[in-house]
């Protein structure tokens, strides 16, 4: 090679070192020890501020004392500590440095301050310890994106971990930690575009408020970022207008106000296994206009206004187990939702006997509206959902107070002493619609009617099976058991099969049909016993008319004796038809008695303990 090729390749050799020096990050070395410097490694400056005025790339050795500073990172500034290191940061960024420096062993450096962010910065390695009240990471309107890595975040004292208003760009919380102690708060995310990712980055401790996300994209918990919330004295988790946010790990909440609400997310999930919610106060889960799935283990509230709120979903909630205990309006309260699935709770003490705007809570259906009254359990236009082995014990209230619902079923529910007028059911159901089941239930000594349906413009089927309705401990009262009321145009059916009525001064089913509505009573296999002024009495009024059949049943109430046992009656344009063969009846002046007047319509299918009154028509069946 000649001497003249040799120079011209030494200069391209040269230019092209150059030109990668040129195009290489500028690192500021930065240590609390040293007097002062240039930012070197040998000579690094004593302060943060200091590197920020000349470098792309600040490098924060760890050291005993922290740094009690705030300052702002200009837009495309990194923040590197020295528990991350400059060689992870070119692995992961792959971007040239003019600088080396693996990472060290230890937390990291320490910032007691506010850092500041621009747009387009990367903050690693670090802990933040953010003064009383002080926020650790804040933007505003910053344009780009922010990475937060292995950074560790201590809050005390009203401080914020983060608080990022209008990051216009994706946000990511990689690595690290929250920790709060002594009233601290946690990450508040609030507008903006682009998503925002939590990656292993567990958050736990005491806090005010530990999380506030509203107005973003795209919100993802993974990969072990768990949160455990141990106390909390504002409400917990706060999530609003949110088109997606999905929790995959576990979250355990524990406070004193409001322990997560959803305010209009189009989807969120939470999947995890034993995640649970806990609030003394207020609500422990409030659901405001919400898609998406949700699975609780426990949900627990005492003292509130309202144990449970949701209100709009859309998606699917699931609720395993959990107490309720003193709510004084609603111990659950759920509306316009579906897909609502809650076993395995208690609801205690619960539900008040206080004035409800808008409502007369006390009085009969035909004059009064009870819809918005008070209980341990309120539902209201409510379809496809299932509630197992709850139980609702006390409270001053009604039991279950059900309007507008649609394909439910109840399972193993048991509703003891609600109430404490006699106008309040144990369960009132109003407006059903679809298929009611209601299976090996227990509606007990409750103050009014253990279980009340009324009808008006719905067209609806309810089964009761292997149910007990009694008041031994006070049978003083309803004035019976079981109370069915139609009106308007409704259509009614109600089949009672393997069933017990028991023990009740007052009689143990009562039947009204009004207007031009139809019902259907079927009584299979059940008992009613112990009763104090007959069994049955039902009677249709108007353009009516009411299809009362029973088979197989027994009733046993010796101690009547001033009317017959079931006594059902027909008025002005009403129809009665009467299946009532092979039965068991015992007591009552006669086993069945039938009054009508004239313009009523009577049908009879003969057999059983009902001879063929007068004017009556005989029918194979009443179908």
């Amino acid at each position: 090679m000649t001497h003249r090729r040799l120079v011209l390749l030494a200069s391209c050799v040269l230019q092209f070192a150059l030109s990668l020096s040129a195009a290489a990050a500028h690192v500021a070395f930065v240590d609390n020890r040293s007097a002062a410097g240039e930012g070197s490694v040998e000579r690094p400056f004593h302060s943060i501020e200091q590197a920020i005025r000349v470098a792309d790339v600040v490098f924060v050795m760890e050291t005993a004392d922290p740094y009690i500073e705030s300052f702002t990172l200009k837009k495309g500034q990194m923040l590197i500590g020295s528990a991350y290191g400059l060689d992870a940061l070119r692995a992961d960024k792959q971007i040239a440095l003019d600088a080396a420096a693996p990472a060290a062993q230890g937390p990291g450096p320490l910032i007691q301050g506010t850092i500041s962010a621009e747009g387009n910065n990367v903050i690693a390695g670090v802990r933040i310890a953010p003064p009383r009240g002080f926020v650790g990471i804040q933007s505003v309107d910053a344009m780009g994106t922010l990475e937060i890595r292995d950074v560790r975040f201590q809050t005390a004292q009203s401080a914020y971990a983060a608080f990022l208003q209008r990051q216009h760009g994706n946000i990511t919380i990689t690595g690290g930690a929250l920790d709060a102690t002594n009233d601290g708060n946690g990450v508040v995310i609030s507008g903006g575009e682009g998503s925002v990712a939590f990656d292993r980055f567990p958050i736990s401790g005491s806090f005010v408020n530990a999380l506030r996300i509203e107005d973003r994209a795209s919100v993802d918990f993974r990969n072990g970022s768990t949160i455990r919330i141990d106390d909390s004295s504002g409400d917990a988790l706060l999530l609003s207008s949110l088109k997606q946010i999905s929790f995959a790990d576990r979250m355990q909440i524990h406070g004193r106000r409001r322990g997560l609400v959803v305010n209009n997310v189009a989807k969120i999930v939470v999947s995890a296994e034993h995640s649970s919610l806990e609030s003394h106060g207020s609500a422990a889960l409030e659901l405001h206009d919400a898609g998406g799935a949700m699975t609780f283990e426990s949900v627990a509230s005492s003292g509130a206004a309202e144990g449970v709120i949701i209100d709009k979903l859309r998606g699917r909630l699931d609720i395993l187990g959990g107490t309720i205990t003193a709510a004084k309006s609603y111990g659950i309260r759920a509306v316009q939702s579906s897909n609502i699935h809650i076993s395995n709770i208690t609801i205690a003490n619960s539900g008040s006997a206080g004035a409800v705007k808008g409502a007369k809570c006390a009085g009969e259906f035909d004059v009064n509206t009870t819809a918005p009254c008070n209980a341990a359990l309120y539902l209201r236009h409510i379809q496809q959902s299932s509630f197992e082995n709850i139980v609702i014990d006390g409270g001053g209230a009604m039991g279950i107070n059900a309007n507008n619902i649609r394909d439910l079923t109840f399972e193993k529910i048991e509703v003891r002493q609600a109430g404490d007028e006699s106008f309040e059911a144990g369960v009132l159901m109003q407006e059903a619609g679809g298929l009611i089941r209601m299976s090996n239930c227990r509606f007990i000594d409750n103050a009014g009617s253990q279980l009340r349906v009324e009808q008006r413009f719905n067209s609806g089927r309810i089964l009761l099976d292997h149910t007990e309705l009694a008041a031994e401990q006070r049978p003083q009262g309803g004035q019976r058991l079981l109370d069915l009321r139609s009106a308007g145009q409704s259509r009614l059916e109600i089949a009672i099969a393997n069933s017990s009525l028991h023990d009740n001064a007052g009689s143990a089913i009562d039947v009204s049909a009004s207007g031009t509505s139809a019902m259907r009573i079927t009584i299979d296999d059940t008992s009613a016993t112990h009763l104090g002024v007959g069994a049955i009495n039902a009677a249709a009024t108007e353009g009516s008319s009411i299809t009362f059949a029973m088979h197989r049943t027994q009733i046993v109430a010796p101690a009547v004796n001033e009317q017959a046992l079931i006594e059902l009656a027909a008025s002005g344009h009403a129809s009665l038809c009467v299946d009532a063969a092979r039965n068991t009846l015992t007591g009552g002046l006669a086993p069945l008695h039938v009054a009508t007047s004239p313009g009523t319509s009577l049908r009879v299918v003969p057999g059983g303990e009902l001879a063929l009154p007068a004017g009556a028509k005989p029918a194979e069946s009443c179908d």
